[in-house]
């Protein structure tokens, strides 16, 4: 069955199929994080930052990052070498 790109039903049965997407991104998201932190414990525990299990290898990175804000210098330094980045978003709630 062919449904124009443009009719209303079709944009409704996209965004239902969205807000399930969402839903279940969220729940996987948020059994990720947990799975995440188990590990981390474990490899505390371990005193260890490096470490392989059957066919995975975990390693454990500080990153460490630098930044400034326009709060935190002069003026006339951030008019100077600040960049704007500008794009798009969509947002769509469902009611």
């Amino acid at each position: 069955m062919f449904i124009k790109m443009n009719s209303n039903y079709y944009i409704i049965n996209l965004l239902e199929e969205m807000e399930k997407k969402r839903s279940q991104i969220k729940n996987l998201e948020k059994e990720y994080e947990v799975t995440k932190k188990i590990i981390k414990k474990f490899m505390n525990e371990n005193q260890t930052k490096n470490c392989k299990m059957g066919d995975f290898t975990i390693k454990i990175n500080t990153i460490h990052r630098q930044s400034i804000t326009k709060d935190t210098i002069p003026c006339d330094l951030w008019e100077k070498y600040s960049t704007i980045t500008q794009y798009d978003t969509i947002n769509i709630k469902k009611k």
